[in-house]
């Protein structure tokens, strides 16, 4: 099975935090721009976890 590799969920991430950050300030309603906040929380912990696996999982 072939794994996705760093560029690919950097790329993951890049674009669901583009969308959260359209969709934050494109919308006027609360619920929908808490939806976008959380596209782009989600997006950083996605960052939090290619990095930790391309620093720490890859050596050995």
């Amino acid at each position: 099975m072939i794994e996705p590799g760093l560029y690919h969920m950097l790329f993951i991430s890049t674009t669901l935090f583009f969308i959260g950050v359209y969709g934050f300030f494109t919308r006027r309603n609360l619920v929908t721009m808490l939806m976008s906040v959380e596209l782009i929380l989600n997006s950083v912990n996605l960052n939090f976890i290619a990095f930790n696996k391309y620093l720490w999982y890859d050596n050995e």
